[in-house]
């Protein structure tokens, strides 16, 4: 079941950035979607940014940026 929700959720969130990127923007926003061990693009508070190299380099676009909650915190 978690599996399942997890793909969802990760189906959701890639045809967002796919219809975002088509649309032309240069940046993009990123929720992190912790699945089982698969690296995040912000992990250890934005030291490892390799990952979120690969991720805008996938959608075509210039960087990618942490999702922002209402609070203001990093979702």
């Amino acid at each position: 079941a978690d599996m399942v929700s997890h793909a969802h959720a990760w189906d959701r969130q890639d045809q967002r950035m796919r219809t975002q990127a088509a649309a032309g923007p240069h940046t993009l926003t990123y929720k992190p979607l912790h699945l089982a061990k698969m690296t995040e693009p912000f992990r250890h508070h934005g030291r490892a940014t390799w990952p979120a190299v690969c991720i805008a380099d996938y959608y075509g676009v210039q960087r990618i940026t942490q999702a922002v909650s209402v609070s203001g915190t990093p979702k």
